[in-house]
């Protein structure tokens, strides 16, 4: 049985999608699993990011997670 976390739809504000969107192109080994055309647009998109920051970057991906929580 697979579990489905439930996701926030709710758009995402234009300050934290660029930030989001600028840590994928600079931590791009946290992302290996995203497909080059997939879109950041929700909350649960933004939240996703930061998520995979922790788990898979450094000292610099872990403040990049904490600038882009900060402004969601």
């Amino acid at each position: 049985m697979t579990t489905v976390l439930p996701s926030d739809n709710r758009p995402a504000g234009a300050a934290v999608l660029a930030l989001a969107l600028e840590s994928v192109r600079d931590f791009p080994w946290c992302f290996w699993f995203r497909h080059h055309e997939a879109k950041i647009s929700t909350v649960g998109d933004v939240q996703l990011v930061i998520r995979r920051l922790r788990q898979h970057g450094g000292r610099d991906a872990w403040q990049a997670a904490y600038k882009i929580e900060q402004c969601l």
